[in-house]
């Protein structure tokens, strides 16, 4: 069974992201205001591109970046997550083993 840091891949199913046991987090409006408001930090101090999210999840903070005119892509190893919406700039893959 493949790890995360102290977490089997299998825990980042659909049941995480969407099911009944889901965060109460996820999907709030804390949780997009969130993702926004670390898009306009790493606006803010990093003047490269492109960024790479890795471990994005579903993507908020990728896609947040890109809102404000960044190059930047995302990658994690949930296929839940990167199936949620398919983007071209969002990739199946882990830290170890990146897919480009």
């Amino acid at each position: 069974m493949e790890q995360t840091v102290g977490r089997p891949r299998e825990w980042f199913d659909h049941e995480y992201y969407f099911g009944e046991t889901k965060s109460l987090f996820f999907g709030s409006v804390e949780f997009t205001e969130g993702a926004r408001w670390k898009a306009e930090i790493l606006d803010e101090t990093l003047h490269v591109d492109p960024l790479l999210d890795v471990g994005c999840g579903i993507g908020m903070t990728v896609e947040a970046l890109r809102e404000r005119g960044r190059i930047a892509y995302g990658v994690d190893w949930s296929l839940t997550a990167i199936q949620y919406k398919i983007r071209p700039y969002m990739f199946l893959g882990s830290a170890w083993v990146l897919p480009f």
